[in-house]
């Protein structure tokens, strides 16, 4: 646990950082803030889940076992949420978007 804990907890604390810059990119100006708060929010709600589904799994079956699959559980998840993303390379950020321009034009 120790030799492998400090890597893993050094590597995960980058993954909020880079989340930031992703889903800026993803959302136009006009809601980019909602988008970005509701996408963090929405993963703590998802992820308080697991450790209590871990302590309900437990209970018919080994924890490592439990945690072993809430982990498979999860990282299932993040696969198919990240193939689902859509490519920003070479996408403006400060282009506006079409509701931005009905907005100003009335």
């Amino acid at each position: 646990m120790l030799v492998l804990g400090f890597p893993l907890v050094f590597f995960a604390a980058g993954i909020p950082a880079s989340l930031g810059a992703l889903f800026n990119e993803l959302y136009p100006s006009g809601v980019r803030g909602t988008g970005v708060g509701f996408c963090y929010n929405f993963g703590r709600i998802v992820s308080a889940a697991f450790p209590w589904l871990v302590g309900h799994m437990s209970k018919s079956m080994p924890l490592g076992r439990a945690i072993g699959i809430d982990a498979a559980l999860a990282y299932g998840l993040v696969v198919v949420c990240v193939l689902g993303l859509p490519e920003t390379k070479g996408k403006r950020l400060d282009a506006p978007d079409e509701t931005l321009k009905r907005a100003t034009a009335a």
